[in-house]
C-alpha cells in the first residue's frame, strides 16, 4: 500500500517537471522566454514600390508556443501583427512576414512577441508580452495626390561617376512644407544628404529655402529640416540637390521622396533616375594626313568614358588612339592622333569606330574591348582623307620665305662678285697706262 502511494506521488511529481517550463495548452510558462534574439531581417524594407508593404523579423525559439508578433510606432499604437505563430523549441527564423497597416513617410517601429492565451486571437490585453523586442525606423513610399509628377534626375548620369542629384516635387494643390527626405536605399544611388540644399518657386518666383538640420536615417535615406514651414499653391514645386555618385551598373533606378517625413499626413512619391553608359561621340575625321602614319580625330567624350578610337578598312584594323578617359565633370572636346600602319598612300577610305576599354586595363584588347554604340548604332566615322599629302599653310609660307632670302643671297654674291670684276679691270688698266 505504502509502495503504491510512493510510486503514485512520484508519478505526479515527474509529470509535472517532465516538461519544465511549458504549461499546459499552446503557451510558454512564464518562467521561459518563448522567443528570443528577436529583430528585423537584415534586407527588411517597407519600400515595394507598387506592392505591399512587408516587415520581416528573425527570432529563435526557446519554447514550443503560439505567438504572435506585432509592430507598434513610437506612439505606442499597433500598426500590423502576424496571425498565431507555432514556434519549436531550438529553432531559428529570419524572414517572417509582419504585415504593417498603410502608412507613409518615415516611421519608427518597434516589432514585440506575444504568447497566444489559448484563443488563437491577438489581444495585447489578454497575451503575454515577452521582454524581447526591436526597433528600427522605415521609409514607407506611396502614391500621394497632395503631389505631382515627382522628377529626378543626374547630372552627369553617366555610370561610376561624381554627380548631382536634383528631385523636382511639385505641388498639385495647397502644401505646407517644412522637411523632405529622400530615400535612396537599395537603389546603388549614393547621396551625401549633409550637403544637400533646397530651392522652391513660389509663384514663378525661385528662391533658396535654408537648411536648417540634416540628419540620415539608414543607409541611403537623408531627411532635411527647412528653418520654417513653406507655403505651396498648385504648380509650385520644391527642387533638392544633392551631390553624390552615380552606380556602376547602367540603369533605371527609383527613389522615394516624402514631404513633411515624420508626419502622420506624410505626402510621399517616387522618381526614376536613369544611369546611363559613357558614350564619346566623333566629331570629324582629318581629310589629311601630312605626316604617312598619323590621323587625327576630333572627338566628344562624356565623364566615365574609356575609350579607343580604332581605324579600320575593309573590317581589318589599321591602328588605335592612345586611351581618353576624361577627367572633365561635364564633357571633353578633344583631339585624338591614330597611328596607322606603313605603306598607306594617297585617297584612303577607311571607318574610325569608338571602343570602351571593357576590360579596364587601359590598353586596346580587340579581344576583349567593344565597341560603343548608340541606339543600336555603331559610333564610328567614315572618311577618305588623303594620306601623305602636303597642306597649304605654315610650312608653305616658310619655304616661301626661305626661297626669298635664299635668292636675295644670291643676287648679293653676285653683286660683290661684278665688283671684285671690276676692281680688277681697273687695276689692270692702271698697269698697262704706266707701262
Amino acid at each position: 500500500m505504502r509502495r503504491t502511494l510512493l510510486a503514485v506521488v512520484v508519478c505526479v511529481a515527474f509529470a509535472a517537471g517532465a516538461a519544465p517550463g511549458v504549461a499546459a495548452g499552446s503557451g510558454a510558462s512564464e518562467d521561459v522566454e518563448a522567443v528570443s534574439g528577436l529583430g528585423f531581417h537584415t534586407v527588411s524594407s517597407p519600400v515595394e514600390h507598387g506592392r505591399d508593404p512587408t516587415i520581416r523579423v528573425g527570432y529563435s525559439a526557446q519554447a514550443n508556443a503560439t505567438v504572435f508578433f506585432a509592430l507598434r510606432d513610437a506612439d505606442g499604437a499597433f500598426v500590423g501583427h502576424t496571425g498565431p505563430v507555432e514556434t519549436r523549441a531550438g529553432s531559428a527564423v529570419d524572414g517572417r512576414r509582419v504585415p504593417v497597416d498603410d502608412l507613409a513617410g518615415l516611421r519608427t517601429l518597434t516589432v514585440t512577441a506575444y504568447v497566444d492565451d489559448g484563443d488563437r486571437a491577438f489581444d495585447p490585453a489578454a497575451d503575454r508580452r515577452l521582454a524581447t523586442n526591436a526597433t528600427r525606423t522605415f521609409f514607407f513610399a506611396g502614391d500621394d495626390p497632395a503631389l505631382g509628377n515627382v522628377a529626378a534626375g543626374a547630372t552627369p548620369a553617366t555610370r561610376n561617376v561624381t554627380t548631382t542629384y536634383r528631385v523636382t516635387v511639385p505641388a498639385s494643390g495647397p502644401l505646407t512644407v517644412s522637411a523632405l527626405a529622400i530615400d535612396a536605399r537599395h537603389t546603388g544611388l549614393r547621396i551625401d544628404g549633409r550637403a544637400a540644399s533646397v530651392n522652391l518657386s513660389i509663384s514663378g518666383n525661385l528662391t533658396r529655402a535654408p537648411v536648417a538640420n540634416v540628419t540620415t536615417t539608414g543607409s541611403g535615406v537623408a531627411v532635411i529640416d527647412l528653418d520654417r514651414s513653406y507655403a505651396l499653391a498648385e504648380n509650385d514645386y520644391a527642387v533638392v540637390s544633392l551631390p553624390g555618385r552615380t552606380p556602376g551598373r547602367v540603369g533605371s533606378r527609383t527613389l522615394s521622396v516624402a514631404v513633411n517625413p515624420r508626419s502622420p499626413d506624410a505626402a510621399t512619391d517616387t522618381a526614376t533616375v536613369d544611369v546611363e553608359r559613357a558614350v564619346p561621340t566623333i566629331e570629324s575625321v582629318a581629310d589629311t594626313a601630312p605626316v604617312a602614319g598619323e590621323l587625327d580625330v576630333s572627338y566628344r567624350a562624356p565623364v566615365g568614358a574609356h575609350a579607343f578610337f580604332v581605324a579600320e578598312q575593309n573590317g581589318t584594323r589599321l591602328g588605335h588612339s592612345a586611351l581618353v578617359a576624361p577627367d572633365d565633370p561635364i564633357e571633353t572636346d578633344g583631339g585624338v592622333r591614330i597611328d596607322l600602319p606603313d605603306g598607306l598612300a594617297g585617297e584612303t577610305t577607311l571607318r574610325v569606330v569608338a571602343y570602351n576599354d571593357t576590360n579596364g586595363n587601359g590598353d586596346f584588347d580587340p579581344d576583349a574591348d567593344e565597341p560603343y554604340a548608340r541606339n543600336g548604332a555603331l559610333v564610328a566615322e567614315t572618311a577618305t582623307p588623303t594620306i601623305g599629302a602636303q597642306t597649304t599653310g605654315v610650312g608653305d609660307e616658310n619655304m616661301g620665305s626661305s626661297l626669298i632670302w635664299s635668292a636675295a643671297a644670291v643676287g648679293v654674291s653676285a653683286a660683290l662678285l661684278l665688283v671684285a670684276v671690276a676692281a680688277v679691270a681697273v687695276a689692270l688698266r692702271r698697269r698697262i697706262v704706266s707701262d
